[in-house]
Order: structure tokens, then sequence, then C-alpha cells
């Protein structure tokens, strides 16, 4: 008998025990994940309708997102209710990250962070909520017409500038500053103003690197558009001196994935392709560019992101158009669409690592 109550006593004991964990996990969870705090709230001017911004749960540890919802009420009952993220480093959210304008059948919100670009919302009174990111502001203010009338051919082919220098290097025998109008001109044609600024401004980081794909000793010129937002895509481009450019690299964060920068790096690349490639169809550099982007599950280097790092794999091949020869690979949470010449010079290199050379349509 003593012996029963024994394991009866240790189970009850147990049991408590189980329950307590199980009622701390869930509070853990349910603090973390689930808890809705209110951080803001507005009222319309004739008093109809109130607008709650809230957050959901904690920002992800250590600097991730923060879960936000914002619910719009009429007379106190709920219209509807919109979850979204907001790229905070990690902080917590407050009433000055969120603005609010009223209108006649709607209100429209701005959701700013400190490592995003301003997110714009339109919460209508009959319960629909409509996403605006900057680009699809800017393209429907722009009324383009269709895919196909939004390049006119630039001047310039990059096919007709490749060479080798007087150290046999193969270079795009171009200066930064005139690569930099010559995107811009291509930009130009669907944006009110350019894209890159002279490499004078602020906009650039200047290191001395070795170029990504064939070591060459040059400088990285990385231009970001907004230095202060850590997710934006950059355009680097490596140059052994001012009249020559080694390599152009399009990086994308994709271990802070957010849809507007995302969309940004497809355009961003897509001209690029545009302005090299001028022959190319709309729908050619769109699909180029997906070839491109897709290379990148083959080419997984984890935490390196230097071509030449002999800890890496080799490429499992480089796209070639005429002389201009492309390929994507992810490192260090980034995925980065690279361009470079092809000349007799880095074709033997490539042969000599095992590196196929295949058409930009091949994707296999």
């Amino acid at each position: 008998m003593k012996a029963k109550k024994t394991i009866k006593w240790g189970c009850g004991i147990a049991a408590v025990i189980l329950a307590a964990l199980l009622l701390l996990i869930g509070s853990f969870i349910y603090v973390t994940r689930c808890r809705i705090t209110d951080i803001d709230a507005a009222t319309a001017p004739d008093g109809t309708y109130e607008i709650v911004f809230q957050t959901v749960g904690e920002p992800v540890w250590p600097f991730g997102y923060s879960h936000a919802r914002i619910v719009l009420k009429r007379n106190g009952e709920t219209v509807t209710k919109y979850k979204f993220d907001v790229a905070n480093d990690g902080g917590v959210l407050y009433p000055e990250n969120w603005s609010i304008r009223w209108e006649e059948n709607c209100v429209k919100v701005m959701i700013s962070g400190e490592e995003q670009l301003d997110a714009f919302y339109t919460y209508y009174f009959d319960g629909t909520v409509r996403h605006e990111s900057p680009a699809v502001r800017e393209h429907e203010n722009r009324g383009l017409e269709s895919p196909e009338m939004m390049f006119d051919e630039p001047m310039t082919d990059f096919s007709d500038l490749v060479a080798e220098n007087e150290k046999g290097e193969s270079v795009f025998t171009i200066s930064i500053e005139n690569f930099i109008d010559c995107y811009n001109s291509v930009y130009l044609q669907t944006h009110e103003t350019g894209y890159l600024n002279s490499t004078n401004s602020e906009n650039w980081y200047c290191s001395d690197e070795l170029s990504p794909c064939f070591g060459y000793e040059s400088v990285r010129y990385m231009f970001s558009a907004d230095k202060t937002v850590w997710p934006m895509p950059t355009i680097s481009v490596y140059a052994p001196d001012n009249d020559e450019i080694d390599e152009i690299r399009m990086v994308f964060d994709d271990h802070g994935f957010q849809d507007q920068f995302h969309e940004l790096f497809r355009e961003l690349c897509i001209c690029m392709e545009k302005m090299m490639m001028p022959e190319l169809s709309m729908a050619e550099a769109e699909m180029m560019f997906e070839t491109l982007y897709d290379q990148s599950d083959d080419n997984f280097f984890g935490d390196h992101s230097a071509f030449d790092d002999p800890q890496r794999p080799v490429l499992n091949a480089v796209y070639q158009y005429k002389n201009i020869g492309m390929y994507c690979f992810y490192g260090s949470g980034n995925i980065e669409i690279c361009f470079v010449p092809l000349t007799a010079h880095s074709v033997a290199f490539l042969e000599e690592n095992g590196i196929p050379r295949l058409d930009w349509k091949d994707s296999d």
C-alpha cells in the first residue's frame, strides 16, 4: 500500500509539474505570438469610423519583423482586420510608426519602419483593403502602356565594349560615370528621374576588393538608394580604374525578404539587362531574370560570398549572351546576379575551373 501511495504522489507531482510547464509554455506562446496590444487609434471627423493600430505578439528575436494589424470599426463594430509585418530592426512599434488620412470613402494609412520603405494601405469603408508598395504607386501614376512598350532601344550595346586590357584582364571598356549615364537612360524611360547618382554622392560605398568572378584587383563601388534601409537592393561595380569595369553585381537581401524589395530588385535587374543587351525584348529580359534567379538554387554557398573563395564549390554554369557572361548565386543571405565580360582570357579561366558556358535560355 505504501508503495502505491508513493507512486500516486509521484504521479501527482509529475502531473502538477507538467501542467505548470504547459501553462508556462502556453503563456510564452501567447505573449510572443498571439497577444494583441493597442498602439494607437484614431476616429473619423464624423465619429462614425475608428481605426486601431495594434501589435500581434512580440517582434521576432533578435532583429526580425514586428507583427502588426489594423482594425477598422464602424460604430464600434469591426468592419475589417488586416495583418502585416513591419521591418523595424526587431524593435517594438509606436504611434510614430503610422500616419493616417481620412477620405470620403476610406482611410489611408502609411506604415514606416527602420528597415523598410514606407508601406501604404487603403481601408475602404465597405471592408476591402488595398496594399500599395511605392513601386506600384509609381507605376500607376505613370500610366504605363503594355510591357513591350516600356523600353526604347538605347544606343550602347555592352557586347561592343568587351576587351582585354594591358594586363590581359577581361573588362568592359566604359567608365563608371558613363555606365551610370547608360543605366539611367534606360531607367528614365519608365521613371521621372534616374536611379543611380554620381559616384561623388553619399549613396556609394567605396572599397578595395577583388572582383568576385576572376579575382582582379579592383575598387568596388556599391550603390544603395537609401543607406538607412538595410534590405535595400544594391548595385556594385568593380573597376580597376576609372575607364574600365571588371564586373557588375546586383544584390538582393533574401534573408530580410520583403515583396517590395524583391519587386524593386527584379526591376533593377531587368533595366540592367536592357542596358547591356538592348536587342532583348521585354519578354526575353524577364525570362533572363527568372533563369538567373533560379540558378541561385544550384549555387548555394552559405556564408561565403566571394566567388574566388577556395572553400566554395564552383559555379554550375555561366550563362552567355554574345560575349557577356551572367551567373547567380546565394551567399551570406544574399541572392546575387552578376555580369562579366567574356574574352579568350576569361573563357579560359572558366574552362580551367570546369565551369560550363550555356546559352542563357538553357536553364538546365
